[in-house]
């Protein structure tokens, strides 16, 4: 099904300026009341909107954003469109254009396939660009079903998986792996070659566990031990250890079109908060159960 199937050139604005993005979002809840025919009072779109903004920010790239909800009793999907002649000044950034989608409280397939098809727009900026010229709403509907966007039926790990990621190589050493966990806040890294093959991952548990000797694990009791006695000699040498030494292949592989379901399986079956995306050996990308709760259950 195409994105631009969904849109209606009645629920489509384009607007000269606006104070603030609740300016948007009160407009563009008034057009989708009075197109319901008042089925849903304009007060209640709005305040699911913003309960849902105050989650996370759903600015995208090219200064597009997409506040949505889910209504109860609202069986359906709903966009409205605002294109902004003259830019909404925020902090950081420019907002130019602004999808305000509704869906029910129970949808999941379509609404996060069509949330995934409107940030494709999002990541193409000749196309944004287009849209933004485009001047009427039938014309914005023409330039985006002309783009070919489809929203899918089924949601896979593409649709919600991490594309900007940090990754190291096999001789990058376990100083350097901890100090980027310290730096960026992370536990997990995916291993690739110099050619970008994926060759395995770094789990803050493995350098924990590297740091253990191996009667460790025989014994119940490590209480004689100092408090970070066990680690010591690793600490000496994690300039000098490789993560080639240490790194794991994931016991599942993951790639870009896995349906999300069998995603959650893998991670919940595995204790695992994240694994790597990889698509003919080449990493695509991180994919985590941060990623299922944030874009996925509360989407």
């Amino acid at each position: 099904m195409k994105l631009s199937s969904l849109l209606n050139s009645d629920l489509i604005i384009f607007q000269d300026s606006l104070k603030n993005r609740n300016e948007a979002i009160d407009i563009l809840a008034e057009m989708i009341s009075k197109h319901l025919d008042r089925e849903i009072k304009k007060e209640i779109i709005i305040t699911a909107v913003e309960e849902r903004e105050q989650l996370a920010d759903t600015t995208l790239g090219n200064g597009i954003c997409i506040p949505h909800a889910r209504i109860a009793d609202f069986q359906d999907i709903i966009i409205a469109a605002m294109v902004l002649e003259t830019p909404l000044e925020e902090p950081d950034r420019k907002i130019k254009m602004i999808f305000l989608i509704l869906t029910s409280k129970t949808s999941s397939n379509l609404y996060l396939q069509t949330l995934s098809s409107i940030a494709q727009i999002a990541s193409d900026t000749e196309l944004a660009d287009r849209l933004l010229r485009s001047g009427n709403p039938d014309s914005f509907i023409s330039v985006i079903s002309d783009s070919g966007i489809k929203v899918k039926k089924e949601i896979t790990v593409e649709n919600i998986m991490n594309k900007c990621f940090i990754s190291v190589k096999p001789e990058t050493t376990v100083k350097e792996v901890i100090d980027i966990f310290v730096r960026e806040k992370l536990t997990f890294v995916p291993v690739a070659d110099k050619d970008g093959s994926f060759k395995g991952e770094v789990h803050l548990i493995d350098i924990i566990a590297s740091g253990l000797p191996d009667y460790a694990r025989m014994i119940g009791n490590m209480n004689f031990l100092s408090s970070i006695e066990p680690f010591e000699e690793m600490l000496r040498h994690e300039d000098s250890i490789p993560v080639k030494n240490i790194m794991k292949m994931p016991p599942h592989r993951i790639h870009p079109s896995t349906p999300v379901v069998e995603l959650a399986l893998r991670l919940t079956e595995t204790c695992r908060k994240c694994i790597t995306v990889e698509k003919d050996g080449k990493i695509e990308g991180v994919v985590s159960l941060s990623d299922i709760l944030n874009k996925l259950l509360r989407a």
